[in-house]
């Protein structure tokens, strides 16, 4: 059985709840709730039990429970990032919060919800299973084929972008007709596992064309849009229920 809002909601109120409520009123748990408030932030990305900020020198991955940053790392207690991630999902709320919407010039749920409205029935139920399979920021997902006329619609409108990462698109190809370009560009003994081959293949052809199907193309949210792709399926599970509600959540 999937996850339903209501339970996504009760298990970020639970795993909030683990720190008690004593903790906040500690004065330098104080501090962390106010440079939470900042729009400096505003997180990258939001998922159901998840979000990134940026930090000065890498992204930092945040749950209610733990934080990939330095400062979670030597004091064990909720930090920043953590005060914010709880705002935002709704388990801790104060006042003062300012967001930045230019963080990596990422677009609002407003903004693109009437560019998807406007595509076809077909084309909405389409993109809702896109976001679902593409969510996380792309983090997760090796791109989405599509058929090259529906493809150039979503790309037409920003919704959708080519995948670039031959890592992710090599994972499309049949594993034959990889083996088959690596035998035109070298002599040497090909591994026989198809993960080994691919990677083999990136590693010492970085360059090489990958065959994939001319009459497809692989697809992913752009980075402006990708945060919001729990969002945007949401909106579109609430306009095109699936048959299986609890898939979605």
């Amino acid at each position: 059985m999937g996850i339903t809002n209501d339970s996504v909601f009760e298990k970020n109120q639970n795993d909030w709840l683990e720190w008690g409520i004593d903790i906040h009123n500690d004065p330098e748990q104080v501090k962390r709730i106010n440079n939470s408030k900042s729009k400096d932030t505003t997180p990258v990305s939001v998922s159901e039990h998840s979000g990134v900020f940026h930090g000065s020198k890498k992204d930092y991955s945040t749950t209610l429970l733990t934080c990939s940053c330095r400062d979670f790392a030597i004091r064990k207690k909720p930090c920043k990032h953590m005060y914010r991630l709880a705002y935002e999902l709704g388990v801790y709320m104060f006042d003062g919060v300012i967001s930045d919407a230019s963080v990596s010039e990422k677009k609002r749920i407003d903004d693109v919800m009437p560019i998807v409205f406007s595509l076809s029935d077909d084309l909405q139920i389409l993109y809702r299973d896109i976001c679902y399979s593409c969510g996380n920021g792309n983090k997760t997902s090796k791109g989405y084929m599509l058929d090259a006329d529906i493809a150039k619609i979503f790309m037409d409108k920003h919704l959708l972008c080519p995948v670039t990462d031959k890592a992710k698109l090599i994972t499309h190809c049949y594993v034959n007709d990889v083996r088959n370009v690596l035998k035109t560009l070298t002599d040497d003994k090909l591994p026989r596992k198809g993960s080994e081959l691919f990677d083999y293949a990136l590693s010492n052809f970085p360059n090489i064309v990958l065959p994939l199907p001319s009459d497809k193309a692989c697809l992913e949210l752009p980075s402006e849009i990708s945060h919001l792709a729990m969002s945007i399926r949401k909106r579109l599970y609430d306009k095109f229920p699936a048959d299986n509600n609890d898939f979605y959540f």
